[in-house]
């Protein structure tokens, strides 16, 4: 992220795993980052862009509700 401000997957999963390891207001924070770099983001276009890259639904469900914890709209 320091190379590319703007590389949307690594937004994604900083946000979502700091969400995921309790540190909600880090995930936030990093939440405000992600929807700078990509305005407007939503749970349901990141599960669209995202959603084939996890071969078991329960691991993306788990993903998103991460995101959802950092404050990610679902639309």
């Amino acid at each position: 992220m320091q190379h590319n401000a703007n590389m949307l997957i690594a937004h994604l999963v900083l946000t979502a795993s700091l969400a995921l390891s309790g540190d909600l207001q880090a995930a936030h924070l990093a939440f405000v980052n992600l929807d700078r770099a990509q305005p407007g983001i939503t749970i349901s276009a990141t599960r669209d862009r995202v959603g084939d890259a996890f071969k078991r639904l329960p691991d993306l469900e788990r993903y998103l509700d991460g995101l959802r914890k950092a404050g990610m709209p679902e639309e």
